[in-house]
């Protein structure tokens, strides 16, 4: 966290179309969550009112075209402003590393072998230029609607409040934690058998005659293929750990369901609510954990650098 706070002024140099892009993604996900939840209320609307009552049919389905539209707009500019500024901030970080870097050039450190220091420049580098993209802005919206929801759900069905608050918490904050203290070990490794297989690319072609009259090729190759399998596995453990992720946060949805539904049950019982406002709460709650999946692809990501 200490080594991020060094690129904050620049991140801050695309301040304003990184916020644009934050608010165009939670307007993306609010009018998702919100389409959800007028279909469901429209469609068992429209189940259970009987042939002799009349059911206003224009001002839902108004509803929905709206959100549809507006969740369609919202996703273009989005991905449109997102990835300029994502562009132009990679731009900036490029032109300030090697900025840095070429005063300093021959390194002092000469224990970093070529292919460890491409390794490492190009892994953290290409984590860095979207981590606003693929984290902060996810884990920000998250937050948010969560936060908005869990009103929402206060308001509504009181019940069903705390569970839901309790499992996009779990979500969005700890399941992220989670990963990133599990995956940060075989993360550096995997950095370093990355390095290991350029490094014995670059030697390898640098090399090639030497090693050809030396009879080392064999060696060279056995070496390359211990640090691909070596690369292979990590990534293999990785990759666990992000399907554990996720199948933790489609667990909590779940859970967050069942508790709505058990609260809506209840709450329709006693005439609190009618069965389509409970059917478009549970259908709401269900689009708000979608958020969350981005979360868990980011930190695996990031995990590699």
């Amino acid at each position: 966290m200490k080594a991020l706070m060094t690129f904050v002024p620049l991140y801050m140099k695309r301040f304003g179309a990184m916020t644009l892009a934050l608010i165009l993604s939670l307007i993306t996900i609010a009018a998702g969550v919100a389409l959800l939840g007028v279909s469901g209320w429209f469609i068992t609307a429209t189940a259970l009112t009987t042939a002799g009552l009349a059911f206003n049919i224009f001002v839902p389905s108004a509803g929905v075209r709206a959100f549809s539209f507006i969740r369609i707009l919202a996703r273009y500019f989005e991905r449109l402003v997102g990835h300029n500024a994502t562009l132009k901030l990679l731009s900036d970080l490029r032109g300030w590393l090697f900025s840095a870097l070429f005063p300093r050039l021959p390194l002092p450190d000469r224990s970093m072998r070529h292919g460890d220091l491409v390794s490492r420049l190009t892994a953290d580098v290409d984590a860095l230029d979207t981590a606003f993209l693929v984290a902060v802005g996810p884990l920000a919206s998250a937050i948010l609607v969560g936060g908005g929801m869990t009103v929402i759900l206060a308001f509504l069905l009181p019940a069903a409040a705390l569970p839901y608050g309790l499992a996009m918490a779990g979500a969005a904050l700890l399941v992220p934690v989670m990963m990133v203290v599990l995956g940060r070990r075989a993360g550096r490794q995997n950095v370093e058998a990355y390095a290991d297989m350029r490094t014995g690319v670059i030697d390898g072609v640098a090399g090639h005659t030497d090693l050809t009259l030396l009879g080392a090729l064999g060696t060279t190759e056995r070496r390359f293929s211990d640090a691909a399998a070596k690369a292979s596995g990590l990534r293999l453990r990785l990759g666990g750990l992000t399907t554990l992720g996720s199948f933790t946060v489609q667990v909590l949805a779940a859970l967050a369901l069942i508790g709505t539904l058990w609260a809506g049950l209840e709450a329709v019982s006693i005439g609190t609510i009618d069965g389509p406002v409970m059917v478009a709460l549970l259908l709401a709650v269900l689009g708000s954990f979608e958020v969350t999946n981005v979360i868990v692809r980011s930190v695996s990501k990031a995990s590699s650098a």
